[in-house]
């Protein structure tokens, strides 16, 4: 049960990662591409919405790196586990 507890919620993190945080970002860098582009005429990296963008930019960007983080220490305490399990019970027989 642990061990299943454990790997449904590394499946979680990298689903929220994937789904939601890496589109966002990506749309984020796309509008501030724009807002930001210096070729335009209408160029003003420090206007209030381009610095607004920039901050929700890095925000999510901020929440990627906590995620990765807890999924480090997910599959390192998963591992773990499994190792303690491994010297008390002895290696998982091949079917």
């Amino acid at each position: 049960e642990y061990i299943a507890t454990i790997r449904a919620e590394i499946k979680y993190y990298k689903l929220i990662r994937k789904i939601e945080l890496r589109p966002q970002m990506k749309a984020l860098g796309h509008i501030y591409a724009c807002i930001a582009n210096t070729g335009s005429k209408l160029y003003d990296k420090d206007s209030p919405e381009a610095q607004l963008v920039w901050k929700q930019y890095n925000r999510i960007r901020e929440d990627c790196k906590v995620i990765d983080e807890i999924i480090v220490e997910l599959e390192s305490a998963l591992n773990a586990y499994l190792a303690d399990r491994e010297k008390y019970f002895g290696q998982k027989e091949e079917r």
